[in-house]
């Protein structure tokens, strides 16, 4: 029995456990005649990078990765979204079916945004100095929306800096991929009007909103998600 492959691309996390917290969603989609490839991303868990990779750089490295002859099925989580709709952009023709969950992506253009940018220079000017407060530190985390930022190396900080910089408006045009894009409701770390971007820009495109879900509803509803996925998947229409 030939499963349908299905590429995974994490958020961004910095502990060694992505892998374990994926595995009941996995299960999931295994359950439902799927064969899940998760792709543990460079930077995280034990794979260090020795220089700052740009969103283009894990672009690259994941067609690396890929057989070359074949058309995918892509799902990406937050970070792991903005690299996968990317790839999608860039390689049109390598993408046959896009499933971003709570993905990130797009700037912001509001306060918080800007907000967030310059704490991140901050932190990065004051260094040691800056995280010794725990007060100060929690006031950081809050407005920056980043928890494993200041707790980052300093390869992963820039990193994510340039991924912050990284704006995918202008590609969402291009992608091809019918995309299923799933949020939580109550997600306050890529709010679901961002979903809503998402729907308005990529053509064949459906957004699933998932009520009183929050950024990680494949941990929190791993069926739910998974069964929004098989019907996405084995449907011949854009997942609606």
């Amino acid at each position: 029995m030939n499963w349908m492959k299905v590429y995974i691309l994490h958020g961004w996390t910095l502990g060694n456990d992505s892998r374990e917290k994926w595995s009941p969603f996995i299960s999931e989609l295994e359950t439902r005649g799927l064969e899940p490839l998760f792709l543990s991303l460079p930077g995280f868990g034990e794979n260090e990078l020795d220089s700052p990779w740009s969103i283009d750089d894990y672009v690259s490295w994941l067609l690396s990765l890929l057989p070359k002859d074949e058309k995918i099925v892509l799902v990406g989580h937050s970070f792991g979204g903005h690299i996968a709709v990317t790839f999608a952009a860039v390689y049109p023709k390598k993408v046959d079916k896009l499933i971003l969950i709570s993905s990130s992506g797009l700037r912001e253009h509001a306060l918080k945004s800007r907000l967030k940018r310059k704490v991140f220079s901050l932190a990065a000017k004051l260094g040691k100095r800056l995280t010794s407060s725990e007060k100060l530190r929690g006031v950081l985390y809050k407005l920056a929306r980043e928890r494993d930022y200041l707790s980052a190396s300093p390869v992963m900080r820039e990193t994510m800096k340039l991924a912050i910089s990284h704006d995918v408006a202008l590609l969402l045009k291009n992608v091809e991929a019918k995309t299923c894009l799933i949020w939580g409701e109550n997600d306050v770390v890529t709010p679901l009007s961002l979903g809503k971007v998402f729907e308005n820009q990529i053509k064949n495109s459906v957004l699933h909103v998932l009520p009183g879900e929050r950024h990680s509803p494949q941990f929190t509803n791993a069926s739910g998600v998974a069964e929004l996925s098989k019907e996405f998947l084995f449907s011949n229409g854009n997942g609606q």
